[in-house]
């Protein structure tokens, strides 16, 4: 019986795609007496974000990704905590015998890790309460270790506090609405290094009017974490005097796209001191004129 060509160069084809499907399980020579596994050594900026960060990792794991020296996925899965403090994949993945590793790790679960042109990053879309804390970790160039692979967690969000103060001392200050826009989605890699996407989102700092005091800054309750870009605030307020209502102001910082726009820094709790100025105030004064006695003659004839 005849082979057919035809049909062997299906096979072969098929061969190929298969093994392509499986290029995360890479066949290297390893060394069984030395099993991969990871030692959290904390987050590198501290009272950054959410300070739960350490704990909630510790209860819950993190996503670790292995890359061989030139790019191949070794694993990508998650690692939790074992009895004894070590942070381990499900499954046992040792060191290779005659390469290095780089280990990529991200915080929280739900961010995974993705490749991109070859390179690991995060492909982030900021959650609808913007009160998520990302975190990601890197060791390059990993020799077959016979202790653990120490990581240490890296703030990539900024977090967004405001002070407010009225500049003038002899107005009331009301304070309608103080918006932020910032943008939504970005992808973030290894290296700390954003690409963030146009689609923007608007945080709101106040859910009603708050009367601002003009002696002493006011911090307000609210806070958000946001990918660490340019951002633009828009506020409103009036200002009174005596009860009577001066003025309205509405005023913004300058627009995402400007080259003034405010830029957020990574990793920081970044508070903005918000100074409300009351440019109509007019004080009420007085000038006071004396116009000089005018003389008056006047005869008068005192009769018998």
């Amino acid at each position: 019986m005849r082979f057919c060509p035809i049909i062997y160069l299906f096979i072969l084809t098929g061969s190929l795609l298969l093994s392509c499907k499986k290029e995360e399980v890479v066949p290297v020579e390893i060394d069984k007496d030395v099993r991969i596994a990871f030692g959290l050594e904390g987050i590198a900026v501290s009272k950054a974000v959410q300070e739960t960060t350490v704990s909630e990792i510790a209860a819950n794991g993190f996503n670790v990704a292995g890359v061989m020296s030139e790019g191949m996925v070794f694993f990508n899965e998650k690692a939790i905590k074992d009895e004894d403090g070590i942070y381990r994949t499900s499954t046992d993945y040792y060191y290779p015998m005659e390469d290095v590793i780089s280990f990529y790790a991200v915080y929280p679960l739900e961010r995974q890790i993705v490749f991109i042109d070859g390179s690991p990053c995060v492909q982030y879309d900021s959650p609808l309460g913007f009160d998520e804390d990302l975190v990601l970790a890197s060791r390059k160039n990993v020799a077959m270790n016979p202790s653990v692979v120490g990581l240490t967690f890296k703030h990539m969000l900024s977090q967004i506090k405001f002070t407010v103060i009225g500049s003038d001392t002899n107005a009331d200050y009301i304070l309608k609405s103080l918006t932020v826009l910032c943008r939504k989605k970005g992808t973030c890699n290894f290296d700390g290094v954003w690409t963030p996407d146009a689609e923007t989102a608007e945080l709101s700092f106040i859910s009603s009017e708050i009367a601002v005091p003009t002696n002493t800054k006011l911090s307000l309750d609210e806070s958000y974490s946001c990918i660490p870009t340019v951002i633009q605030v828009c506020c409103e307020w009036e200002t009174f005097q005596n009860g009577v209502k001066t003025a309205t102001y509405s005023r913004s910082t300058p627009d995402l796209n400007s080259a003034d726009a405010i830029v957020m820094e990574q990793g920081k709790r970044n508070i903005i001191n918000l100074v409300l100025p009351n440019e109509q105030a007019k004080e009420i004064v007085f000038t006071v004129t004396v116009n000089p006695w005018d003389e008056n003659a006047k005869d008068i004839i005192m009769e018998e």
